[in-house]
């Protein structure tokens, strides 16, 4: 384990580490955050895969400090070191479904304080810096590519290049790509999208939204397989049904006309 940080979320404060490649953030922390005062109802709304239970005092960084050892100042390491924390798809899902006023201003805070000093001035590990430049052009290559020859010669264009899959199994260099991309999908939640859990969206009117997004903001060309799994990441729903795809929870915040560039 590595890089663990206390955040202050309006004097509140939220456990997150990095653990077996994954961020991690003590659940408990975040219902805090959230006003959540039953914490373990709010868990259930999470599948098995963003959460696990753990003994926080077996948690050590590189020099051996015990993770739970750093807050016994701070007044919030309870006696029982045994906590359950998320990862970052179910810190969403508990931010998404939250109805709480304060669950708008945490998800900014994450979008926009956490997950960018975890990733960088905390970082898990040292990272190569990535020539965004050099991206920036392999993303324009591949739009230009879809266009002109459609969505097939695009992907194999993007494998090609190496430009990242968001698997498991992607290497270090493609799963730090993703992350670079995750950033303009997180903008793109953030000022397009509603979390309303009555709603439901189809995956090309979201898809449509991005392009229109991504063209005004200067935000890079991502394929659409790849970015719906971007969306899950995230933690929003994705469900299949006859008619296509359909993001289950949320809605665009308004309507933008989308001009058909193939007349």
């Amino acid at each position: 384990m590595s890089g663990f940080l206390t955040f202050d979320f309006e004097n509140q404060a939220v456990r997150a580490f990095e653990h077996d490649g994954q961020e991690w953030f003590v659940a408990v922390d975040v219902c805090r955050c959230l006003r959540l005062e039953n914490s373990r109802q709010a868990l259930t709304r999470l599948s098995d895969d963003e959460k696990r239970s753990c003994n926080l005092n077996t948690l050590t960084d590189s020099k051996g400090i015990i993770f739970n050892a750093i807050n016994d100042s701070d007044g919030i390491r309870a006696g029982n070191p045994n906590a359950t924390i998320v990862n970052e798809p179910g810190l969403y899902r508990l931010i998404f479904t939250s109805t709480k006023p304060e669950a708008e201003r945490l998800k900014r805070f994450v979008f926009h304080e956490v997950l960018p000093a975890l990733r960088h001035t905390g970082c898990f590990a040292p990272e190569p810096v990535i020539d965004w430049e050099i991206a920036r052009e392999q993303l324009s290559l591949v739009r230009e590519a879809r266009l002109a020859h459609g969505k097939e010669a695009a992907a194999a264009l993007w494998r090609e290049l190496g430009l990242p899959m968001p698997k498991d199994e992607t290497s270090d260099k493609e799963r730090r790509q993703a992350q670079g991309l995750m950033k303009y999908v997180y903008d793109f939640i953030d000022e397009c999208m509603v979390f309303d859990q009555k709603a439901e969206v189809t995956g090309k009117e979201v898809y449509q939204r991005y392009q229109q997004w991504s063209a005004t903001n200067n935000a890079p060309y991502i394929m659409n397989s790849s970015f719906g799994r971007f969306l899950i990441r995230a933690g929003i729903v994705k469900r299949h049904v006859s008619t296509g795809s359909r993001y289950i929870g949320v809605r665009l915040k308004h309507h933008i006309q989308i001009t058909d560039q193939s007349s």
